[in-house]
This record gives structure tokens, C-alpha cells and sequence, in this order.
């Protein structure tokens, strides 16, 4: 029925029509990292760590959003997660995959949707939490019927070990929530406000920002995911901010959302996929949105 409002919305979500804008500050100093590009050839399992330990998916929540404009009531979902890495290897490009299953098992995700729902993250260090979020539309059936999420599933797919010694010269793009302002007419959108530190000598190739939202008592409600191209990944202390539509929950606590910045140490090769008639068609549904 409005399969087409959801599709123009995902394209714009995919254009990074939300708004990312990054303030820069001077480069940092001489000792700055420069590290070589990882090898991508050899995948393993992100559960499983060469040693011992690997990454976990240790919080999750989500949230379907109602709010005041009915069109998109209870269409959108907001999630949150928090990946942790309890091994003693650097995990590069982990492939993460979000699903959402009514209470009957069956996915309550729109079919336009499923290329949004894969997602890779650079690097998350040994030791290191990093959070993941995400914004994706529900089903909708024949007679209009929306669908109902009962639960939401992190699945991790691969990654690449590299080891934590030796030259790697490696350092996670560190970043600080600063605040969330609820807009005032429509108060499931909002902006988020983040500063960064980015100790590598050169500026990273952006793969996008995750927003995880909490609530007063710290638990996991929901999150949301922008994957617009910005210069947050430039060397140095920079300030950005990030606007979302129809994701904020009603319970959300300000003070407690965390962000978290995905910057690569190398581009994406990005496949690209044309028909017959020489249109390019949209990415298969495994590869990762970002």
C-alpha cells in the first residue's frame, strides 16, 4: 500500500539524505599512526577468535516507533546493540546482519529493506565495546496490515583477525556523545551532536555512524544508523552531528546515548551489478549497506 513511501525513504537513507555535517580541527602530531592496509582475503567466523574469545553481541534492544504523524506510525523500528571483542585480535570489517521476527518466528522486515539491515564495522579493537544501530521498516501485508516485532536478532557473519602486536598501528576513531535534542513538533526525530579523535595520520574512509538510545536505567531501547559520507574520519579532534527521522523512543534517556563512528583504513570495493539492458540493479541483499 505505501510500499513506495518506504522505498523513497530507504533510497534516501542510502543517498545520506540524513544529515551528517563534521567540523574540522588541525592535524595531530608527528607520532600519529600510519598504518598498512589489512589483507581482506581470508575470512573467519566473528564469533570465533583465533585464540580464544571473539566479537559477542552483549546488549540489544528495540523499539517500534508510534508517534504523531499516522502515516508512518508503528512502521519504523529502532534498534540498538553493543558488540563487544573479548579477544586479544583486532576485528576488521566484521559482517553483522539485523533481523526482526513477529512472535510467530516469520521476518517483520519490508523486503525493500533487507540490503539496510547488513552492516560491516571497521574495527573494533580487542577489548573494545562499539555500539550498532539501526532504523528499518516493518512488513506490510496485502490488506495494509503492518507487522507486529516481537523480537530482533544480531547475527554475525565474518570478520578479519589481524594480531594486536607488531606494526600494525592500529587505533579505534574514539567518539563522545555531547547531546540528543527531541524536535519540538515531531518528537520521534532528533539530532545528535558527537566530537572525535582520530589519532591516524591521515583522514579514513567513512562507513557511517551508529546512535544507540538508552533509557533511565540504562537499558538498550533503540538506535539508529546514518550512512552519509562526511569528514569525520579526518585526522585530528572534529565535532559532528547527525539527524534522524521517526526513530527516537519514548523513553529514551539524552545523557546516556553513545555514538559510535565506523572509519576504515581502506575504500569499499563495491561491485557493481548490471543487467541485460545495461541498468544497474541494487546490491544483493548479503552485501553490507554501508
Amino acid at each position: 500500500m505505501l510500499a513506495g513511501v518506504i522505498a523513497v525513504a530507504i533510497a534516501a537513507s542510502i543517498a545520506g539524505a540524513a544529515l551528517t555535517r563534521a567540523a574540522r580541527s588541525p592535524a595531530p602530531a608527528s607520532s600519529c599512526l600510519r598504518p598498512n592496509a589489512p589483507s581482506t582475503a581470508d575470512s573467519k567466523p566473528a564469533a570465533q577468535a583465533p585464540d580464544s574469545g571473539g566479537i559477542q553481541v552483549a546488549e540489544q534492544g528495540f523499539t517500534q516507533i508510534k508517534e504523531s504523524k499516522p502515516l508512518f506510525s508503528d512502521r519504523w523500528v529502532s534498534i540498538g546493540a553493543v558488540l563487544a571483542n573479548t579477544s586479544a585480535h583486532v576485528a576488521y570489517r566484521t559482517h553483522v546482519v539485523v533481523r526482526m521476527l513477529d512472535k510467530e518466528g516469520r521476518s517483520a522486515l519490508a523486503e525493500t529493506a533487507a540490503p539496510v539491515a547488513n552492516l560491516d564495522i571497521p574495527l573494533i579493537m580487542p577489548g573494545q565495546h562499539i555500539g550498532l544501530g539501526s532504523r528499518l521498516p516493518v512488513h506490510e501485508d496485502d490488506r495494509g496490515r503492518l507487522a507486529k516485532v516481537a523480537r530482533v536478532e544480531v547475527t554475525l557473519g565474518s570478520t578479519h583477525w589481524l594480531p594486536s602486536t607488531g606494526d600494525q598501528g592500529l587505533a579505534q576513531v574514539a567518539a563522545h556523545h555531547v547531546r540528543t535534542e527531541r524536535d519540538s513538533e515531531y518528537p520521534t526525530d532528533s539530532m545528535t551532536y558527537y566530537s572525535i579523535e582520530s589519532t591516524y595520520c591521515e583522514k579514513l574512509f567513512p562507513r557511517g555512524v551508529s546512535v544507540v538510545f538508552r533509557d533511565a536505567t540504562g537499558r538498550v531501547v533503540g538506535g539508529s544508523f546514518d550512512g552519509a559520507s562526511s569528514l569525520r574520519c579526518d585526522p585530528g579532534a572534529n565535532k559532528g552531528q547527525v539527524s534522524t527521522a521517526d526513530v527516537l523512543p519514548p523513553n529514551f534517556d539524552g545523557p546516556k546515548t553513545t555514538v559510535s563512528v565506523y572509519c576504515d583504513l581502506q575504500p569499499r570495493d563495491r561491485t557493481i551489478y548490471i543487467q541485460p539492458t545495461g541498468q544497474t540493479v541494487p546490491l544483493p541483499s548479503s552485501e553490507p549497506f554501508n
